[in-house]
Order: structure tokens, then sequence, then C-alpha cells
């Protein structure tokens, strides 16, 4: 009933009526759907009920889902595997691995996984985003002509670069992948590229980073960008100082504003973790009690979540609005590449030793050692400008970032240890770094063995007491 100008009632038009109905019955569906889903999640957390069925899982908005995948059985024992050892002559390894008709001309997907160091790569080689994507829409046009690839890439080159002094690692990228690559776009009548390169390619080239440090990075560099963000937007010089300050609560209400909301710095946030994984019994430390006051309530401050459930949400699952580098992590580009293609080489760059590994590589393809030498790039995004950084400082902090990202750790390993261009001795060295921050026990005396690939599960199971939601 509506009522009408002179006080009496008048019956709603039967599609108002309709229309007011389903909104009710949408209304009341989505906030059952969302109790259930957060009463499920609570469950399966109270009662560490794991279930590895799935390994599509994603953070869908309400609850926690990602953590849940788990095995039903009681871990696996630890197990040791020996570190493959890359000869000196690594390429001929790289070479026999790869068909013969591609010794010539190897074919390389470049995957850049964000925040390890992969524009100061591009800069520095340089890899032109606009000119790999130039050759690779020459090479698919070509070949759709019946020329054979070999022939189109040499043909294309030849247009796009011109006889440029080039390095032979810029020459052989056949297509670029970092997050969603858009670029990529398919041409009418034409594959899409990216496919077209997937299928050709036959070596993944991926950047690495120690994975505690790209989460410390990550965190400085979203929150700098949403400070950046909301800056632009105002005039005032006062107002400006304002959002500047790492005590600063944004206005909006999205995933980000909510995330960051909560943690001043990456101490906060990795201090509510170390609570979340009941880590520290006692919690008496006032430092870490310091850190925590600003989000150790159980204030829900982002669809249904508290502050340490964000946290973990943001960290651990697929899905994170505008938060892209957290999802785009080892585990999603090795799913995206490495696993699609398994057969396929694969060589590692990493952060700690950038021009190292490239220059290897580039040596590998018939290049210069000495093509690098000047080059060096960094790039920082500007973060020696950043109003608010931060690193982590104390084992159990860097502990319980590893708790929350134990399955990125997992991917993280497995591509260091699959790389063809690092020696054993790399390899343990890059891994026993990560095992430090993760205060992982490992005999530093055995030179030849690392954890295996179920590790970091077993690892997790046995390191990181998860308290139930209910009392959080």
């Amino acid at each position: 009933m509506d009522p009408s100008p002179n006080g009496t009632t008048r019956n709603l038009n039967p599609n108002k009526q309709l229309g007011f109905l389903l909104l009710f019955i949408f209304s009341a569906s989505s906030i059952l759907y969302s109790q259930s889903i957060l009463q499920s999640f609570r469950d399966d957390w109270s009662n560490n009920d794991y279930n590895d069925d799935n390994d599509d899982d994603e953070f869908d908005g309400v609850g926690l889902r990602g953590i849940q995948r788990r095995e039903t059985s009681e871990p696996n024992e630890i197990t040791t595997i020996e570190v493959s050892s890359s000869s000196s002559n690594w390429t001929s390894t790289w070479l026999n691995a790869i068909p013969s008709d591609h010794h010539a001309s190897p074919y390389i997907l470049y995957v850049h996984v964000g925040k390890t160091g992969g524009i100061a790569l591009e800069r520095g080689i340089p890899i032109s985003t606009r000119k790999v994507i130039a050759t690779l829409k020459c090479i698919v046009r070509m070949t759709a002509t019946n020329i054979s690839l070999h022939d189109a890439h040499q043909s294309c080159l030849h247009q796009i670069y011109r006889n440029q002094a080039t390095a032979e690692l810029a020459k052989h990228v056949l297509a670029h992948k970092h997050l969603w690559s858009t670029l990529y776009k398919s041409i009418p009548q034409l594959p899409n590229l990216m496919d077209f390169a997937m299928k050709n390619l036959d070596t993944i080239l991926i950047t690495t980073r120690n994975p505690v440090d790209r989460v410390v990075s990550n965190f400085n560099y979203q929150r700098n960008e949403l400070v950046e963000q909301y800056v632009k937007k105002t005039k005032s010089r006062e107002e400006k100082e304002k959002i500047q300050n790492s005590q600063h609560k944004f206005s909006g209400k999205g995933m980000k504003e909510s995330f960051y909301n909560c943690f001043a710095d990456v101490r906060y946030m990795a201090e509510e973790l170390v609570h979340f994984f009941h880590l520290n019994q006692n919690d008496t430390n006032s430092h870490s009690m310091t850190l925590r006051t600003t989000s150790s309530n159980n204030n829900i401050v982002y669809n249904n979540m508290n502050c340490g459930q964000l946290a973990m949400s943001i960290l651990s699952f697929r899905r994170a609005g505008g938060l892209s580098h957290y999802t785009s992590n080892y585990r999603w580009y090795k799913q995206l590449t490495i696993d699609e293609r398994p057969e396929v080489p694969v060589l590692v760059v990493r952060t700690e030793y950038l021009w190292q590994d490239t220059t290897n590589i580039e040596v590998g393809l018939g290049g210069n050692s000495s093509n690098f030498m000047r080059s060096h790039h960094t790039m920082s995004h500007g973060s020696e400008k950043y109003a608010v950084t931060a690193r982590l400082e104390t084992d159990l902090q860097r502990k319980a970032v590893c708790c929350a990202i134990y399955d990125d750790l997992q991917a993280y390993q497995d591509i260091v240890l699959s790389a063809l261009n690092l020696d054993k001795y790399e390899k343990r060295e890059t891994m026993i770094s990560v095992y430090r921050d993760c205060s992982v026990d490992h005999d530093v005396s055995d030179s030849d063995t690392l954890y295996g690939t179920k590790f970091w599960k077993t690892w997790f199971a046995s390191n990181c007491n998860r308290r139930s939601q209910a009392t959080m």
C-alpha cells in the first residue's frame, strides 16, 4: 500500500509489488548465503578440516576459502630431494630439450612476476613490449600464409628491428606475460596472440624474488599507490599531508582501502598474522601488542571479515580487488605457463642476481657477456619517495607471512629447482634464504639436498596453528 495525497491509501502498481518482492527475496538469500559461507569457514578452521580436492579455490568476497585447500590425511613425512646440478655448459642441456629446428632461434616466453625487478630487466636489456608485440603479430600473419615459423621469425625481426644493435635475449622473446597481458589482443581472423605464443614457445624465462621480500615490497608499493591516488584528488596541501601520514584512514569502502585502513605498515599486518596463526602463545610482547592496536578487534571491515581475515584473504587467495600482485603470484603464473607446458625448459632470473643471471642467459644465446655491463638498470617505482615504508623486524613476523603464503612458497621452490641456468649451489643458496625467513630447520652442512615438492604443505600443517575465527 502507498499513502495518497489526501491521507488515504492506494494499491501499489503490480510491477512495483513484484519488484519489491524480488528485492526482498534477493536480499534475504544473500544474507543467508553469506552467513552460511562464513559459518562453514569457521567450522572448517576450528575442526582443521582440510580439503585438497579443488585446486581452483578462490576468495569469494564473503569468507576465506582458499586456505581450506588442504589434505584430509595426515601430512606426509618431510622428504628431501637431491638438487640437480646444471653443468657449466648448461646451454647444451637447454638445446637438447627444445626441437632441433629451434636451435638457431629459440622462442622464449618472458614471464614477469610483479615486484621481481622485471621493469629494470626490460629497460636494461632492453626488451620493448611494443616491438615484441609487433614482431609476434607479424609472425602470426606470415605463418597464416604457410611460411615456416623460423622464416617468419627471421623476416619479422628484420622488419621490426632493422639490424639495430639488439641483445640476443630481446630478439628471442616471443611474448611477454605480465598480469593479464591485455596488450596481446587478437587479430581478426587470426589466432589469439598469447595462445599462439604458448603453442610455439620452447623456453619459459621467469623472474623471481624471495617470496617474503616480494610481499613486503608489494605491500609498500600498493599502499603508496593508493596514497598517490587520493593525493591527486585533493588540492589542499594540508589534506595531502594528512593522506601521506601512516595513520591516515582512506574514505573508500573497497577491499584495497579496507586493507590499508587496517594496517599502517607491513609490520602491523605481520603481527596480526602472528596472532592469526597463534605463533606467539603468550602475545605479551609490548611492541607486538602496540603494532596490533589498530587491527586486533573483531570489527567487520570488509564483506563479513575483520582485519586478520582480510589479510589472509588477500595474501592467500586468487582474487583481490585492486591488489593484483598478491593474486598474480608464483602459483598463478606457474599454473598459466609452466604447468601448461611442463615439457618446456625453464630459465630463471633472480632479482637478487638480476644482471648475473641475465648475462649468463645472454651468453647462452650467443650474445656478448659485456652487453649489460653498463646497463644494470634499477627500477624502484619511486620507493625512495614513499610516504610510508617499512620492513619486517622479527623472526615471528617473517614466519607468519610464510604461513600465509605457504602454497606460493612451494610454487616458488618448484620454479627455482627447475631452472636449467642455475647450478645446484645457486639453487640451494636461493632456497636457504627462504628457509631462514620462515624459520625452517635445515642441515646447512648438506650441500646436495633441499626439501621436496610436498614440503611446504607439511611445514604449514606442523608450524601454523590456526585459531578458530570465532575467537579472533
